[in-house]
């Protein structure tokens, strides 16, 4: 079984926390942890520590536009899958800071990958309609999905 939780485990963009997780994974076997941040392209995305008083938010893919933030490197769950030659995922925690919108956005991105996963607990940092259209498109890809009933942000999915 594998299970990837997206930031605070097994992928973090911020170099402090990447850090402490390396500390808080010593002695665990098969757990690898990635200095890096999930979006729509492999590559650079900047991201700043002030947009929220408890959490960062990825502020822009063109590193011309940033002024303040931190510039990580960004892959894609695709590419996560195809690195790792992974089959299939039981579970996926993802809190990726606003991101999770583009990332289940049609239009955006490649959404293949979403065969391979059985359960999602995604936190939506943005507006409560982009809550909505994640979990509209994650029936349109053979998911039961619902917005949580005890956290406003947080979206649930198991493949039906």
């Amino acid at each position: 079984k594998f299970f990837l939780f997206l930031k605070k485990s097994i992928q973090e963009m911020d170099y402090n926390n990447f850090k402490l997780a390396q500390r808080n994974i010593e002695g665990i076997e098969n757990c690898l942890l990635l200095n890096k941040a999930i979006s729509i392209s492999n590559g650079v995305v900047c991201y700043s520590k002030k947009r929220a008083e408890d959490a960062y938010q990825v502020v822009c893919e063109n590193l011309e536009d940033i002024d303040e933030g931190v510039k990580v490197e960004s892959t894609t769950v695709a590419s996560i899958i195809e690195d790792f030659n992974l089959e299939f995922i039981d579970f996926v925690k993802m809190d990726i800071e606003g991101e999770e919108v583009r990332v289940f956005d049609e239009r955006l991105a490649d959404l293949s990958w979403l065969r391979r996963v059985g359960t999602f607990n995604i936190e939506v940092h943005t507006v409560e309609s982009d809550l909505h259209q994640i979990v509209s498109t994650l029936s349109d890809h053979g998911f039961k999905a619902w917005k949580s009933d005890h956290h406003w942000s947080a979206v649930f999915a198991t493949k039906i």
